[in-house]
Parts: structure tokens; C-alpha cells; sequence
């Protein structure tokens, strides 16, 4: 005699199981069911979006070019004074040692900024002409110096000249630093015009 075996009868499935234990639906990809040009459209947009963010970044790091005229100002004051201290570095006025020494810490103190001004305008794409290098009241400095000559008093006139030059220099720095929202510009004309007071305190004691 076998042993009684207890046999059930496989469940029936209900009919609302799809409504009281539904399958979680397989998540799609992102760009599933997307055309190749769909794709293409939503990878150029994120790329745009980034590049926006990237512009606008670097303006706030940088500056951006609403201080063209004010940075023009500087590297037309720097330019002037590298005129006026190669002039007298290489001229044929006798000068005094000291006024020499001042003259030729300030030509290379103020051509190395004006380098690094240059640079970093370029790094703005802000382009800057020959002629806009020029200062604008370079003829009446000039002939200062030379009624100064025909006077012989080139030595004294070309401390108060330079004096006047880095006053001015010094100004247009901090008016320009002002104007400039970009670390990297504030800092560098920040830097320029602690050079700049340096100078000044040289001619002072003098």
C-alpha cells in the first residue's frame, strides 16, 4: 500500500495581479528610441550650454573688456615714461648718479609691466595699436624736457618730469583696477601700482 501523497492543484493566476503586484517597467536610456539626429542636437546643446558656462567663468576670473579704454590708458603711461627713461639713459645731458640709477630702475621696472600688461590684454582680446600707445600729452612732455635743455636744467626737470609721470601712472591704475571685475587683472594692476609707489618713494628721496 503506498503512502498517501498530498497533491494540489497548481494556483490559478488572478486576473488583477497586474494591478496589485505590478512589474517595475525596464528603464530606457536616456537617448533610447532617439533618431541619430535627435542625439546629435542634444550632445551639441549640452556642449553650447557648457561653453556658456565656461565664458562666463572666465569673465568673472578675468574681467572682461568694459575696462579696454582705462587698460589703453596704462600702457600709454608706461609707454611714455620707457620713452622719457630711455632718453635720458641713452641721451647726451649729463644727469646726477642718483637721477641716473632712478632712471634706469624705472625703465626697467616699468617696461617689464607694461609687458605683462600687454599680455594679459591679449589673454582679453583686447587689441591694442601702435598709435594708441602713444601718450597724448607726449609733445608738451617733450618739449618740456628740451626748453629744460636749452636751459641746462635737464638734471632737476627730469625728476619733476618723471615725478609727474608716475603720479599720473599711478592714477590710471587705480582707475583702471576700478573698472576690472577679473582677478587676475586686479591683482595684476594691483601689483603694478605697489611697484609704481615704490618708485615714487625713490624719487622722493632724492
Amino acid at each position: 500500500m503506498h503512502p498517501q501523497q498530498n497533491y494540489s492543484a497548481p494556483q490559478k493566476p488572478n486576473d488583477y495581479d497586474f494591478i496589485v503586484n505590478p512589474s517595475a517597467p525596464a528603464r530606457r536610456p536616456l537617448l533610447a528610441g532617439k533618431s541619430t539626429l535627435g542625439r546629435v542636437v542634444i550632445v551639441l546643446a549640452g556642449l553650447f550650454i557648457l561653453f556658456i558656462l565656461f565664458v562666463i567663468v572666465r569673465g568673472l576670473l578675468s574681467g572682461g573688456g568694459g575696462n579696454k579704454p582705462a587698460l589703453i590708458k596704462v600702457a600709454s603711461q608706461q609707454q611714455e615714461i620707457i620713452t622719457i627713461t630711455k632718453a635720458a639713459e641713452n641721451g647726451r645731458q649729463p644727469i646726477s648718479s642718483t637721477n641716473r640709477n632712478i632712471v634706469v630702475t624705472t625703465g626697467v621696472s616699468i617696461t617689464s609691466a607694461q609687458s605683462e600688461l600687454l599680455s594679459y590684454m591679449k589673454d582679453q582680446r583686447i587689441k591694442v595699436t601702435k598709435k594708441q600707445l602713444i601718450y597724448p600729452n607726449a609733445s608738451a612732455v617733450n618739449a618740456q624736457l628740451a626748453a629744460a635743455v636749452a636751459a641746462s636744467t635737464y638734471d632737476p626737470t627730469l625728476h619733476d618730469v618723471l615725478k609727474a609721470q608716475l603720479t599720473d601712472y599711478q592714477l590710471a591704475l587705480k582707475q583702471a583696477y576700478g573698472k576690472t571685475s577679473g582677478t587676475k587683472g586686479r591683482e595684476l594692476l594691483n601689483k603694478q601700482y605697489d611697484q609704481a609707489t615704490l618708485l615714487l618713494k625713490q624719487l622722493d628721496t632724492i
